[in-house]
């Protein structure tokens, strides 16, 4: 929103604000009801459209309240000297906390704590998908777990028990099919994004040698945020089961991450949150199944590590026959600090389960 002209009308004392909003151009009137040249404190002002509506009327003196401030403005000697400093209070004065402040076009990028009115249109995380809050990205994060058993497993393709790497080392990465290998058929190379011994974003490409372990160049700290296909051969994806562990690692139940076979992605419950970063989940929704007799339930749980110390923050059941769903928007988001590692796992009391969810998050950098 833009002021566009001011016009001062002397014979009906009224100040006219040509305002573009919501991509049309209005009129905003502010009209003096007394007719004279000085100014009592019980003379009144009256700001509204030009045809009447929102019509907002108060005392001069109590403009201060309108544009944020208390006490702080001069006793105007006449009416034109009312209306210059209404002008200059709304929307020159870049001190004020007032809709000076909130004077953004409609499609201008936004600043983290951007203070952005109404008139809007796009959804907030529109406005960050589409480039238009800087300093801040949103993304969902899936996972899916095909065999939960009576022991806690991980909502990761792979399963079993996981713990976050608590010392910086290089990983080892290799498929279950020789045609994942580069200038293969399958996948040739995968992209590692995941934290460095700073606990900051790092990625690194890694060319594939089939079922063979390839090392990679740089180390990691906490573990793996995500892998991908990054480049791949006729197949257009990964042939096997793409496999990412410690260095020297051999034992699968130390898995860091695993793209599933022709999935081209990890899908895994599993997040490092930089040093210099926030994450914050707005939404979750897991969708649960169950076999083999027992109780229908399916129990998810979420975790946190910091400072050396593990903390269950999330605990809720599925019963899997009657509401197999489990879904939430959150009014107040979950809210992790930086170096946190999360996961989630599921368990059954009997038989056997699947479970796959997705979270709706987002990560802001800290200002240095």
């Amino acid at each position: 929103m833009y002021v566009r002209k001011i016009e001062y009308l002397s014979s009906g004392n009224t100040l006219l604000l040509g305002v573009n909003a919501d991509g049309q151009e209005v009129v905003i009137k502010a009209f003096f009801h007394d007719s004279g040249a000085s100014i009592v404190d019980n003379d009144r002002i009256t700001i509204a459209r030009q045809n009447g509506s929102d019509a907002y009327t108060f005392p001069w003196n109590k403009v201060d309240r309108l544009i944020g401030k208390s006490g702080a403005l001069p006793k105007p000697t006449s009416v034109q000297e009312l209306y210059k400093i209404l002008f200059e209070e709304f929307f020159i004065n870049p001190q004020a906390e007032s809709l000076n402040n909130q004077l953004v076009a409609l499609d201008a990028p936004l600043a983290q704590d951007a203070k952005a009115l109404p008139t809007r249109t796009d959804d907030y995380f529109d406005e960050i998908i589409d480039g238009k809050r800087t300093g801040i990205t949103a993304f969902s994060k899936f996972g899916q777990n095909a065999n939960i058993t009576t022991t806690p497993q991980v909502i990761a393709s792979f399963g079993g028990a996981y713990f976050p790497m608590l010392t910086a080392d290089t990983l080892r990465v290799k498929s279950s099919s020789p045609l994942d290998t580069l200038n293969g058929d399958g996948c040739q190379k995968v992209k590692i994004v995941g934290l460095s011994p700073l606990g900051l974003l790092q990625e690194e490409i890694i060319d594939l040698n089939g079922e063979d372990f390839v090392p990679t160049t740089k180390q990691w700290l906490g573990g793996v945020n995500r892998v991908t296909v990054h480049q791949a051969g006729t197949q257009r994806t990964n042939v096997g089961t793409i496999d990412v562990l410690p260095s020297g690692e051999t034992d699968l139940t130390k898995l860091q991450a695993q793209i599933p076979a022709r999935i081209g992605t990890t899908k895994q419950l599993i997040f490092h949150v930089p040093a210099d970063s926030v994450l914050k989940i707005y939404a979750y929704i897991f969708n649960g199944a169950k076999s083999g007799g027992g109780s229908d339930l399916l129990d998810i749980n979420g975790y946190i590590f910091k400072d050396g110390i593990v903390t269950n923050f999330f605990d809720s059941p599925i019963t899997a026959t009657a509401n197999p769903l489990l879904s939430e928007k959150l009014v107040i988001p979950l809210r992790f600090e930086g170096l946190a590692s999360i996961w989630f796992d599921s368990v059954v009391a009997a038989g056997t389960g699947r479970i796959s969810g997705r979270l709706q998050q987002t990560l802001t950098q800290l200002s240095s």
